[in-house]
Order: C-alpha cells, then sequence, then structure tokens
C-alpha cells in the first residue's frame, strides 16, 4: 500500500443514496445504464461515503480530468473527486472480495498512524464485466500523511 497524490476528477454518473442493505439491489442497475449510455473508451470508476446514519452515497461512471471531461456519461450527475493523498492499492480477484480489501486498508492505516476519511474511489470497472483488477483509494484527512516516516511510498497516482 502506498499513498499517492490525485489530482481533482469528474466522476460523470449516476448515483444513489441509501442504507448499505439496499446497495446490492440499487447500484447493479446503476452500472448498467453508464455501461448502457457511455461510448468508446472510458475510465469506470465508483465513489462511495458515509455521511451518517447509517446513509451510503455512491456514484458509478466515467472518471476524467476535471479539464477533459472525456468520455462524459450524457445527462449524468458530474461529481467533483477532491485533489489530494490518497492511500492506493490494487485489488486483484473477485469483486464480491472488495470489501475485504478496503477493511486491509483501513487497518493498514489504523496500523501506520495514517487517518483516512470515509470517502472511497474504485478504479477499474469494465462494460464486459471482467474481474481482472481494481485501484482502490481512500482519501487521507488533511494534514495527515506528510511525512515518509508514517507510510513507506509516495508516488504518482497510477
Amino acid at each position: 500500500m502506498q499513498v499517492v497524490e490525485r489530482e481533482a476528477m469528474h466522476l460523470s454518473g449516476l448515483t444513489t443514496r441509501g442504507p448499505l442493505s439496499e446497495l446490492p439491489t440499487t447500484v447493479p442497475p446503476l452500472w448498467r445504464e453508464v455501461f448502457a449510455r457511455h461510448d468508446g473508451e472510458a475510465v469506470l470508476a465508483e465513489l462511495s461515503e458515509e455521511p451518517g446514519d447509517g446513509l451510503h452515497v455512491i456514484t458509478v461512471g466515467v472518471l476524467s480530468t476535471v479539464r477533459a471531461r472525456e468520455g462524459a456519461v450524457p445527462d449524468a450527475e458530474v461529481v467533483v473527486v477532491p485533489a489530494g493523498r490518497w492511500l492506493h492499492h490494487e485489488h486483484r480477484g473477485p469483486l464480491a472480495a472488495i470489501g475485504r480489501t478496503y477493511g486491509e486498508m483501513f487497518t493498514y492505516a489504523r496500523t501506520a498512524g495514517l487517518r483516512v476519511t470515509d470517502l472511497k474511489l474504485d478504479v477499474g470497472y469494465r462494460p464486459d464485466g471482467a474481474e481482472d483488477k481494481h485501484d482502490l483509494f481512500l482519501l487521507v484527512a488533511q494534514g495527515h500523511g506528510d511525512s515518509r516516516d508514517v507510510v513507506p511510498e509516495v508516488s504518482a497516482a497510477p
């Protein structure tokens, strides 16, 4: 795992809000709609956060630089993925195991004394459903992770 610098990005897509128990029902149709609307090669991602009271907010769609907005999903909501320092880990394996990988990332951050937020970015979805790899990110809280003594490696985002 490593801390990387990421520039601000746009996520053009569809959003759902609700309790964790509803997400397995509400998120897959959003992905099907994004796959149907976007054209060409695009970086597909999911941004999620837990603002409180058991509510989860998930946006799925096309990730692009703020300047370019390549491959934006037509008639979609645009969410800003903030610039900053993000804890990154590459997930290889089934999509169903991503929750466990995020758990490992939270454990690593806690052990390393790195304070992360609940904002999660998952890059690597594919319209063909192939479960190749996903780049997972947790936003580092401002003022944390500034020392190389806290985390072993700092690099540019993939």
